[in-house]
């Protein structure tokens, strides 16, 4: 990579999702089998099987959102804004069914939270699959949008610039003529070797290495905003 983000895909943002992703449907197909409840099955199973969904919802949601700002750039805005309304959408709607339907199937009986919570889980398998289609095809499919073309284009042309900087920035003469200082080239002498800040709240400091009220320093004067301060005593006050 040598520094550059760019040259990381879009699509390897989703590497740590393949192996998260399924923990969707481990968590609901225990906490199916889990909800017997005591004596068959122990208080902590649902716990931990309602810590991998929620393990795996959190890891879709963030990689979701993460592929997209890798994939549009400053075009991301409007699809995090739809995946968000999708979400919201979807959670709202779930509400509608899901109470009913664990109501209603097998009522009184030991099955009424296993058979819908496997019902959960048999969906969440296909939902799945586009994880692996996006991580597998995902540049067939960015090269069907334009404004993933456009930020595709942009991110070339900065990383050639980035490279002629760093070539020009890393070429022997570049580097010399950065350690002269002055008119021609010539090195600072050994009076002028003051560092002078012209920012709010500098004292100004004349070249012979004295303050312009009169305190002469012995060696050098290091000035700093609001306050200056020497390398050694002040002589001749």
């Amino acid at each position: 990579m040598n520094g550059d983000p760019n040259a990381i895909k879009p699509e390897q943002r989703l590497q740590l999702l393949l192996y998260l992703a399924p923990l969707e449907f481990i968590g609901l197909l225990g906490f199916a089998l889990c909800s017997l409840g005591p004596p068959h099955v122990h208080w902590t199973g649902p716990l931990i099987c309602a810590a991998l969904i929620g393990i795996a919802n959190f890891a879709i949601y963030m990689a979701t959102i993460d592929y997209m700002v890798a994939a549009y750039g400053p075009f991301a805005a409007s699809a995090t804004g739809g995946n968000g309304f999708c979400r919201d959408l979807l959670a709202g709607l779930a509400a509608l069914y899901v109470t009913p339907m664990y109501k209603n199937i097998r009522p009184g009986t030991k099955w009424q939270l296993v058979i819908p919570t496997l019902i959960l889980a048999g969906v969440s398998i296909p939902l799945m699959i586009p994880i692996y289609g996006f991580y597998l095809y995902g540049p067939t499919f960015r090269k069907k949008s334009p404004y993933a073309q456009e930020l595709s284009q942009k991110r070339l042309e900065s990383r050639e610039a980035r490279a002629e900087a760093i070539t020009r920035a890393s070429s022997p003469t570049q580097s010399r003529g950065n350690s002269l200082a002055g008119v021609g080239g010539r090195p600072r002498s050994g009076s002028s070797r003051v560092s002078e800040m012209r920012g709010f709240g500098s004292v100004p400091v004349t070249r012979n290495n004295s303050l312009r009220g009169g305190h002469k320093m012995a060696d050098m004067e290091v000035i700093v905003p609001q306050r200056s301060y020497s390398l050694s005593s002040q002589r001749g006050r």
